[in-house]
């Protein structure tokens, strides 16, 4: 396919797909651009962080964020990025920041609030040169429903209620199987590492045997609103996309290989030609 805007419709048919949607870069980074970048994305539940100064690290696409209460118990979503030099003022997954985040590479300090509260050499900047207030961390969007909560890196006017839309009664579902109608998650999580396209995880959580049952369910009501995204319907898990690690790159995360012995003719179509899905077999080759 040439260079230039991704034509969707060539790549996504009625009951197939192309393996270029798994490992092609542009892809992966327009994926990056509209779905991560756009869109509200689940961080976390708000049980998550209950104590002053408690907080946990996720990741919005491939943007590090801070989950975190500050002194007053109100949650922030802070970009983890320091603003004199853009590294990372916090590398733990969870913890504790009541003493507040050090970036290490120069010291500069910030409150739970994000509040830049302490920097090396204060006093070589000129009086009026610089003002605290308005070098903080950088705070994201964060709205949140029964709960749950969702960052946005772009708001856009869109509230969380709106971006999932009938997908709220899931969760609603999910609250009222609660023997209290609320939920805590602290006990932890069961995390996978894998090399290979973020959305190998989405698929693999809709196609698990404990979920056929809900699958149905759970694959309803929710599409892109922007007009040249594909028309596809999201899934749940893709309106609560919860990216523990960024995701990984659009490289290829595995090959095809069809071997002498396990078929009478090897497969001569080029990976840049496979098609996958209940018709896969039939299916258009470019």
């Amino acid at each position: 396919m040439a260079a230039g805007k991704i034509s969707y419709d060539t790549l996504v048919k009625e009951d197939q797909v192309h393996s270029r949607l798994y490992y092609d870069e542009a892809i992966f980074q327009e994926e990056m651009d509209r779905i991560f970048s756009h869109n509200w994305v689940y961080v976390g539940h708000e049980t998550e962080v209950v104590e002053p100064g408690e907080f946990v690290g996720r990741w919005i696409g491939l943007q590090p964020v801070i989950l975190v209460r500050d002194r007053q118990r109100r949650l922030h979503l802070l970009l983890n990025r320091c603003r004199h030099r853009s590294n990372t003022v916090c590398q733990l997954e969870r913890g504790n920041a009541a003493g507040g985040f050090r970036c290490a590479y120069h010291g500069w300090t910030y409150a739970a609030s994000g509040e830049l509260i302490g920097m090396p050499y204060p006093g070589g900047y000129a009086p009026g040169d610089f003002d605290k207030a308005e070098h903080g961390l950088l705070e994201v969007a964060l709205e949140g429903y029964q709960g749950f909560l969702f960052g946005h890196l772009n708001p856009d006017g869109r509230s969380l209620l709106e971006h999932i839309g009938a997908a709220s009664t899931l969760l609603d579902q999910v609250i009222n199987l609660a023997p209290e109608g609320e939920v805590m998650l602290r006990a932890g999580m069961l995390k996978h590492k894998y090399r290979a396209n973020w959305k190998m995880t989405i698929r693999q959580s809709c196609t698990s045997r404990p979920s056929i049952s809900i699958r149905a369910k759970a694959s309803t009501g929710i599409r892109f609103t922007d007009p040249t995204a594909p028309r596809a319907p999201a899934t749940l898990a893709m309106a609560m996309v919860r990216s523990i690690s960024p995701p990984r790159t659009a490289r290829p995360a595995f090959s095809f290989r069809v071997s002498k012995a396990m078929s009478p003719r090897p497969r001569k179509t080029p990976m840049s030609r496979v098609w996958f899905g209940a018709s896969a077999s039939n299916g258009p080759q470019k």
